[in-house]
């Protein structure tokens, strides 16, 4: 057995397809070129000094020429390599190439991690093409090398997160126009990213004497650092493999065990943090961060199609439990949406349990407390389930189903933004008419008195829209119910749009 037989046959044709890429090793020239004339500039800029007799080693260039070299592969490993993955993921998404991916044998996942493997060997390449610059920066004197090990691996870990993004965007954009404000938007965002991650580095250069391994509590941000760039990657590699699913397959329970997997983690290593530093704050962002991400789950579920392909309901099971389990794991809308409801929920009643646990340290603040947070959860959840149910009562005549999360997150801005357009021009009623009933942010800005009347209308809302939702509901339930004998033979039909 050779090692060709063991590697992911993806990663061989993309490795092949790189060693004959002109744009790759016009890409490695170019970065050794331009890290060369950095670190020239750098050490020209010395010349007097070295003029009025101060020896090289001396001046302390290690940390410019680390700055300069840094920066260039940030760029690089940032900016350009991510667009690269994505534009070739992008390429085969075409309408031409795209049965290619539907035709193979091979597992979703394995085309997912063949084509990430194959873009950290090229990170690795670039990142051993700078080691001679920054071994160089190091015999310069004035850099820790430890910090900039610490810096260079940061690097490479944000790069990794970075080729999972750009390989879900190309899988998600599937129309030209979206691909073309997709690209817009990732320009600005990598350009942001390659500021902070400098700066970062740099940073952790300059003034991270402090950083070292020595007690438990030197690790925590670096472990949080590191659990937060694998959380993204799980995740994205599972929405990556269910997008390049065919559209009639079961996407669903990848991306919803990752992300129940990933919820639970960092609930536990929040409430871990809360005990030891006797502070809730940690639970309290754990919730808002799931009321967003429920919020977000949500709205993508209500862009579901409405029904389930026959794939789907020839794998329901005929057990009870493993039925009940699977109508919260599968593809489709209303199921969809009663699991995205679990985590903000779930977490609401985690911070209601802790604010009446008894401790001294878990009592309710009046800036932050589970009231405001149950406010905050029901004001989403209105939103998004009265969106569903318009489209299922009529709106669907001219919306597609595609649009429902879009009109919801539309509906969220108008609501927060409209009511002090309105008054714009009046400072007191501006500000009091900004915080009108319907404002998904009034929660957290009013005061203690004022978030009760607030949080019980939000509550009734929600409870009218899931009202509104139940003929659907009730419909996607009868899909997941036990067949009968005679039944088993044929398959139940979809549901048509408005049921």
């Amino acid at each position: 057995m050779s090692v060709s037989d063991v590697i992911n046959p993806v990663t061989l044709k993309e490795l092949r397809q790189m060693v004959r890429s002109r744009l790759v090793a016009a890409g490695l020239i170019g970065f050794l070129s331009v890290a060369f004339i950095a670190v020239m500039i750098v050490l020209l800029s010395s010349r007097e000094s070295l003029q009025q007799g101060v020896a090289l080693a001396a001046q302390g260039l290690g940390k410019e020429v680390f700055h300069a070299v840094y920066f260039v592969l940030t760029v690089l490993l940032l900016f350009c390599a991510p667009f690269y993955v994505g534009i070739r993921m992008a390429a085969e998404r075409s309408g031409e190439h795209l049965d290619l991916q539907y035709t193979t044998i091979l597992k979703p996942r394995q085309f997912v991690d063949g084509k990430t493997a194959a873009a950290f060997i090229l990170i690795l390449l670039f990142a051993g093409a700078a080691l001679p610059f920054l071994s160089l920066s190091y015999l310069l004197r004035g850099l820790d090398v430890f910090q900039a090990l610490l810096a260079t691996l940061m690097l490479i870990c944000v790069a990794v997160c970075c080729v999972y993004e750009g390989l879900f965007l190309a899988a998600a954009s599937t129309s030209r126009v979206f691909r073309v404000i997709i690209l817009l938007h990732a320009l600005g965002f990598h350009a942001s990213l390659v500021g902070m991650v400098n700066a970062g580095g740099a940073a952790m250069v300059s003034f991270g004497s402090r950083l070292s391994f020595a007690t438990w509590s030197d690790w925590v941000w670096p472990g949080l650092f590191v659990a937060g760039c694998v959380s993204a990657c799980l995740l994205l590699r599972a929405a990556i493999t269910a997008l390049i699913m065919p559209p009639p397959a079961n996407r669903a329970p990848p991306v919803r065990f990752w992300f129940t997997g990933v919820w639970l983690a960092w609930g536990g290593i929040a409430g871990a943090a809360a005990w030891l530093d006797t502070e809730l704050d940690y639970v309290y962002a754990w919730s808002i961060v799931s009321i967003c991400v429920t919020a977000v789950l949500s709205g993508v579920s209500a862009s579901f199609a409405p029904g389930y392909s026959r794939r789907v309901l020839g794998e329901i099971s005929r057990h009870r439990l493993t039925r009940m389990r699977q109508f919260l794991f599968f593809s489709g809308a209303e199921n969809g949406m009663i699991w995205a409801l679990l985590p903000g929920a779930l977490s609401v009643g985690i911070v209601i349990l802790c604010e009446n646990s008894g401790l001294p340290w878990c009592k309710a603040g009046a800036d932050m407390n589970a009231g405001r947070l149950a406010g905050f959860l029901f004001y989403l959840i209105a939103y998004v389930w009265s969106v569903r149910a318009l489209w299922q009562f009529g709106l669907h005549r001219w919306v597609t189903y595609r649009l429902a999360g879009v009109v919801a997150v539309v509906l969220i801005i108008l609501g927060w933004a409209l009511p002090a357009l309105v008054a714009l021009g009046d400072v007191q009623t501006g500000r009091d008419a900004a915080w009108l009933f319907g404002n998904v942010f009034a929660v957290f800005s009013e005061k203690q008195p004022e978030i009760a009347p607030l949080t019980l209308g939000a509550g009734l809302w929600a409870a009218m829209a899931v009202a509104a939702n139940l003929p659907g509901l009730s419909a996607a339930l009868l899909r997941f119910a036990p067949r009968t004998a005679d039944a088993s033979a044929k398959t139940p039909p979809p549901l048509a749009p408005g049921a």
